[in-house]
């Protein structure tokens, strides 16, 4: 498409000997997660000098941990819920007190993306939940619960300027029966976002302060709460890989520029390019 000379390379052992023989210009990198685009790709490609899109390893690493996030968005004055650590000896010994944020609360694997890693504990007879959570990560991130609506803003860069896309509400979401959590699906559809237009700035505008002090390049998505009781802004998470697919969140928002998917895609990729000076 668009006259571009592209191959697609599975993320697996044959990746490596693919990368040495072809020597790309340059990877537009897709994979999200642990050991993924947690900046473990991205210091393969580091290693081998081959240029790549999205942010550098070392701020792809520091987006993937929710946890140090959270002490940044703290540091900085950003309004996010409250939270502490839990260690799997603390959970073991039963030192830990669960009483930091009250329940109900979420507990997230900091270094999974998606819905890997994660329940909502509603009372002390839930905490055997945590057992599986430490399966993935450890220590854990607990984090009070926000009832709430969820948003989104995806940021696009030029050339070192920031812009931040409309904001939008995630509308496709998977309801646990069992615990009333939003999971998300991975298969979405999304509106712009209903909220008066102070607060959809103020979340751009969060947003875009988030990807500058996180370091990120070339695109990012940052999630959002509002709390449904005092409608607070409350910033959960920045995303350094963000789905691409055209039914993801990402492209979604960048419709609502207008901006056609190819030309999204191209935008990243050119970007980088540009950076790189390949072209």
């Amino acid at each position: 498409r668009r006259g571009y000379e592209a191959e697609l390379l599975h993320y697996d052992e044959k990746m490596l000997p693919a990368l040495l023989s072809d020597r790309p210009d340059i990877v537009f990198l897709c994979v999200q997660g642990k050991y993924h685009g947690d900046g473990t790709l991205q210091a393969i490609l580091d290693f081998l000098r081959i240029p790549y899109t999205g942010s550098t390893a070392a701020a792809a690493s520091r987006i993937n941990d929710k946890t140090l996030c959270k002490m940044i968005f703290a540091h900085n004055g950003q309004s996010t819920p409250p939270w502490y650590t839990l260690s799997r000896g603390e959970w073991e010994s039963r030192s830990a007190d669960f009483g930091a944020v009250g329940y109900p609360f979420v507990a997230k694997a900091p270094s999974q993306g998606g819905s890997f890693g994660i329940s909502l504990i509603r009372s002390p007879e839930e905490l055997g939940k945590l057992e599986e959570i430490f399966q993935y990560d450890d220590p854990l991130l607990c984090e009070g619960f926000v009832d709430g609506r969820a948003y989104t803003v995806g940021l696009l860069e030029t050339d070192g300027n920031v812009q931040a896309l409309p904001c939008v509400e995630m509308l496709d979401k998977r309801i646990d029966r069992e615990d009333g959590m939003i999971l998300m699906t991975g298969d979405y559809s999304a509106c712009a976002a209903e909220l008066p237009t102070a607060v959809t700035e103020k979340m751009q505008a969060l947003a875009v302060a988030i990807f500058r002090e996180l370091q990120a390049r070339d695109y990012a998505r940052v999630d959002f709460m509002v709390d449904g009781r005092t409608g607070e802004v409350q910033v959960l998470e920045i995303n350094a890989v963000p789905g691409l697919k055209p039914t993801s969140l990402y492209p979604m928002e960048a419709a609502l520029v207008p901006m056609d998917y190819d030309d999204l895609i191209e935008h990243i990729l050119l970007n980088a390019a540009r950076r790189e000076k390949l072209c």
